[in-house]
């Protein structure tokens, strides 16, 4: 579960406070239809009920914001780490392009010098040989 917004961590716990405990069959005060004693009326199951829901374990609203906090530290180290390593990516990549263009350029200074060795070559030709 990820909390994108400060907001989806409250409305996170909000829901929790909101939502009961599901209860298994062992703690069902209420007998399954057809198995219960027909004498046996609503009145007196109330305060059964009643007496189970206050025995239900409490939810510590501490220890819940702490899950939540934890959960949200993991979430952000794992961010992170992923935007470290695509970094870490881009660094090598752009190392590579700039080698690239290193060598390319070293290559277009060989060149150059090589056309003008060939023009100064050829004006002396034409200056002092050809007369």
């Amino acid at each position: 579960m990820t909390f994108d917004q400060p907001s989806d961590i409250s409305n996170f716990v909000g829901k929790a406070k909101k939502t009961p405990l599901k209860r298994t069959q062992e703690q069902s005060p209420v007998p399954e239809q057809g198995q219960g004693d027909a004498s046996v009326s609503e009145v007196e199951l109330r305060p059964q009920k009643r007496a189970r829901t206050m025995e239900r374990p409490k939810v510590d609203s501490g220890e819940l914001l702490t899950r939540i906090l934890e959960g949200v530290r993991r979430e952000n180290e794992l961010c992170v780490q992923r935007v470290m390593r695509e970094v870490h990516e881009i660094q090598e990549y752009a190392s590579r392009k700039a080698d690239d263009m290193r060598s390319e350029i070293e290559e277009l200074r060989k060149t150059l010098e090589e056309l003008r060795r060939h023009k100064n070559y050829a004006s002396f030709e034409e200056d002092y040989v050809a007369p």
